[in-house]
């Protein structure tokens, strides 16, 4: 929130997991997978003004393996550094 302080975000993330799944394959080991990671959304809104107690983000990173940028269909990822970008004093 450095760059607009004072304002809300609104962080919407979700997962589809279930679009890889080969819903023909009801063996054994297809289902418990299927049971154990399942689509997933979730949401929160980030604020640079604290409303009340809770959680404080005060420093993010990501990092993208080597040569892994091609592996999502659909996005056009750079090449990444292989080490996680310098955290500020």
């Amino acid at each position: 929130m450095t760059a607009k302080p004072g304002s809300t975000v609104l962080v919407v993330v979700s997962e589809v997991i279930s679009a890889l799944y080969n819903h023909a394959d009801t063996g054994i080991e297809s289902m418990v997978y299927k049971s154990l990671f399942g689509d997933s959304a979730g949401a929160c809104l980030v604020t640079s003004n604290p409303l009340q107690a809770g959680i404080r983000i005060t420093d993010t990173w990501d990092y993208l393996l080597p040569h892994s940028g091609d592996r999502t269909p659909g996005t056009s990822i750079p090449p990444a550094s292989t080490s996680p970008p310098p955290r500020p004093p």
